[in-house]
């Protein structure tokens, strides 16, 4: 349910409140069960499926990179090539010269 909540509200500000109002558990039952099952904090699967989307939408050479993080959450193009980088090791502009190069 919870993963289902943050699926089609990528584009939305959600909070780790949020989630555990979604989950309809308590804040460190919902920690607990996402660490055993996923390895890792409902925020941080939260950033992978916003990653996971905007690398779709990078394909796309119509949306400026501002629009894809806007679509996937992010308050920013700054922040989100930043958070991006860190995770895949490029650029946004960079994967998106790749992928598009490989079609």
């Amino acid at each position: 349910m919870v993963i289902a909540h943050m699926e089609s509200n990528l584009d939305e500000e959600l909070d780790f409140e949020s989630l555990v109002g979604a989950s309809g558990m308590s804040a460190s039952s919902l920690r607990r069960v996402f660490k055993e099952a996923f390895g890792c904090s409902p925020m941080s699967y939260l950033q992978k499926l916003r990653l996971k989307k905007a690398m779709l939408l990078l394909a796309d050479p119509s949306k400026s990179i501002s629009e894809v993080a806007y679509e996937v959450g992010f308050n920013g193009s700054g922040y989100f090539s930043r958070v991006f980088k860190e995770e895949t090791g490029e650029s946004p502009g960079d994967f998106r010269t790749r992928v598009l190069h490989l079609k």
